[in-house]
């Protein structure tokens, strides 16, 4: 019953905002209070396995979009900036691809809580956490690099990661 009922929850959220009000409005109003209530939904949702589950499906769809789209596979070194303490995106892809994935975050709570759902939930995937907001970070050895809707100030971080990789490097931008 609880299952059904969190499984309804998300799949209405997600309707509601990526295919609703997302092509409807300009959503760089909206982008603190979705940031603060994500990050705080995050923090609260990583130690309950039933919404770490559905928060993964709500993922899933998108993530195997940018896989095919990117063309990622085995072989390549992935960077992924603004991870959360639900690394959705780098657990999806590691899971799908089995590429190696360095996952950054700049809130040290976000890094203890993804590290602590990786190592006890999905330890034998090939993700390393690191706290970091990107801007200085080496990016030299890696082939994607992607900056999700969650980062603040993707522009500047953007421009930053332009100045640091290697001309067959992709960046790519997660928006709604």
């Amino acid at each position: 019953m609880v299952k059904s009922i969190t499984g309804k929850l998300f799949s209405i959220s997600r309707k509601t905002f990526f295919e609703k009000i997302s092509p409807k409005y300009k959503t760089a109003p909206f982008k603190n209070m979705m940031d603060y209530l994500y990050v705080l939904f995050e923090k609260i949702g990583c130690k309950i396995d039933i919404v770490v589950k559905y928060y993964l499906e709500m993922y899933d769809e998108i993530i195997e979009k940018e896989i095919n789209m990117a063309k990622i596979s085995k072989e390549q070194q992935i960077l992924i900036i603004g991870s959360g303490s639900i690394p959705a995106t780098p657990l999806l892809i590691s899971q799908k691809t089995k590429a190696k994935i360095v996952a950054l975050d700049c809130d040290l709570n976000a890094v203890k809580n993804s590290s602590n759902l990786l190592k006890n939930k999905y330890p034998s995937q090939n993700i390393e956490i690191q706290l970091s907001d990107g801007k200085e970070y080496t990016m030299k050895n890696f082939d994607y690099i992607f900056v999700l809707y969650g980062v603040k100030k993707q522009k500047e971080t953007l421009k930053k990661i332009y100045q640091k990789i290697n001309k067959e490097t992709q960046a790519i931008l997660r928006s709604p």
